[in-house]
C-alpha cells in the first residue's frame, strides 16, 4: 500500500471538500506501508495536522519512513507509538519533520531503526517525554528546537546537532540510559549553531557522555557543581 497523505491541494471525498487546513488520525493504526506510511510532501503549508494514539508498526513491509512531514504548521504527535514488528521496520529512519512547526509528545520510538531528523530552517519543534529505544536518536540539521524530559533508553548518537541552515536549541535535561553511547555529540563548530543545553550528569548514563567540539553551544549544569582540573 502506497503512503497516506495529508492532502497537498483541495480534494473531494463523499460530496465534501478539504484542502490545506486541518486534518487529525485518531487510534488509527498505520502498517504495511510501502515507501511513507504517512507524508506531506510539501507542496503547500498545511496548517493543524494532528496524530493521537496512533501505532506505525510494519508488519510484512520495510517503509522507507513511518512519518515524513514537510511544511505543516501546527503539527501534533501525541501519544502515538512507533514500532517494529520482528524483523519488519524502516529502511531510513522512523520520523523526518522539514519546516515543521509544532510539538512531538509523549510518544515511543522503538528498536531496529533510527528515530529521525529534525530540519528546515523555518521549523519551530518542541519534542516532550517521549521515549526513545532505537539504533540512533535524532540528528538536528535546522530550526528552532526545544527538547526536555525525554528518555533514551538506546541509541548510538541520541541527539546529534549537525546543522545545514540557522540551528538553535533550547534543550535538557533528559535522560539517557547506559545503553546510548554518547548523549549530545556536537562534532564540528558551525556559524548555523547556537543554544544551550540544561545538562544534568545524575541523568546521563551514556557510556561516552557528551561531546561539543562548537563554543556556540552552551552546557550549563542543573546542579551547579563545579569542578576544578589541576596537574
Amino acid at each position: 500500500v502506497g503512503a497516506a497523505h495529508p492532502a497537498d491541494d483541495v480534494r473531494t471525498l463523499n460530496g465534501n471538500s478539504f484542502g490545506g487546513f486541518g486534518i487529525m488520525f485518531q487510534n488509527c493504526v498505520f502498517y504495511d506501508f510501502t515507501g511513507n506510511m504517512v507524508e506531506a510532501p510539501g507542496n503547500r503549508t498545511r496548517e493543524t495536522v494532528t496524530f493521537r494514539n496512533c501505532a506505525f508498526n510494519p508488519i510484512q513491509v520495510d517503509p522507507d519512513r513511518a512519518v515524513d512531514l514537510h511544511n505543516v504548521e501546527g503539527l501534533t504527535l501525541e501519544g502515538c507509538t512507533l514500532t517494529p514488528s520482528t524483523s519488519k521496520r524502516p529502511d531510513i529512519e522512523w520520523m523526518r519533520l522539514n519546516n515543521c512547526t509544532g510539538r512531538v509528545v509523549s510518544c515511543g520510538f522503538s528498536d531496529l531503526a533510527k528515530a529521525g531528523t529534525l530540519e528546515g530552517a523555518g521549523g519551530n519543534l518542541e519534542l516532550t517525554a517521549n521515549r526513545i529505544f532505537c539504533t540512533d536518536g535524532f540528528t538536528l540539521k535546522a530550526g528552532n528546537i526545544s527538547a526536555r524530559a525525554n528518555e533514551f533508553s538506546k541509541s548510538t548518537n541520541a541527539w546529534l546537532l549537525s546543522p545545514n541552515g540557522a540551528l538553535t536549541v533550547d534543550m535538557g535535561s533528559d535522560t539517557f540510559k547506559n545503553s546510548v553511547t554518547t548523549s549530545y555529540y556536537i562534532p564540528t563548530d558551525s556559524t548555523h549553531l547556537s543554544g544551550r543545553i540544561n545538562y544534568s550528569a545524575n541523568d546521563d548514563g551514556s557510556t561516552s557522555k557528551y561531546e561539543n567540539n562548537s563554543n556556540r553551544i552552551t552546557f550549563e549544569n542543573l546542579d551547579r557543581k563545579v569542578f576544578t582540573v589541576a596537574d
